[in-house]
């Protein structure tokens, strides 16, 4: 049986180049994303976040979008997103990195 709704990640900003692993399911666990809120803390601007579903290539990205400065984008999956043990939700942001905070909400069963 899932838990209850909650933040999955630890990870809290995007980095710059290499996508960095933001949510890795716990093996012998499956996990489930609902929402993911992205937020730009930069207050003059505008910064671009990558999202990727188990993996960092291109055709694993599932989210790229541009923040102004100081604003929140919230994702949220129609049905949740499965993820099995290991596998992993990766981000970043293409300018400076350390900007753009990023929070993922889902369950684990």
């Amino acid at each position: 049986m899932a838990t209850t709704h909650k933040q999955l990640n630890t990870v809290g900003q995007l980095a710059t180049s290499n996508a960095s692993a933001l949510y890795t399911v716990p093996a012998a666990t499956k996990g489930m994303v609902k929402t993911i809120i992205l937020h730009n803390t930069d207050s003059s601007d505008a910064k671009t976040a990558e999202i990727f579903y188990n993996g960092t290539a291109n055709s694993t990205r599932i989210l790229n979008v541009s923040l102004d400065a100081g604003e929140t984008f919230e994702y949220s999956v129609g049905h949740m997103l499965p993820l099995a043990a290991t596998e992993t939700i990766h981000g970043r942001e293409a300018a400076t990195g350390s900007v753009v905070n990023c929070f993922i909400f889902g369950a684990e069963e």
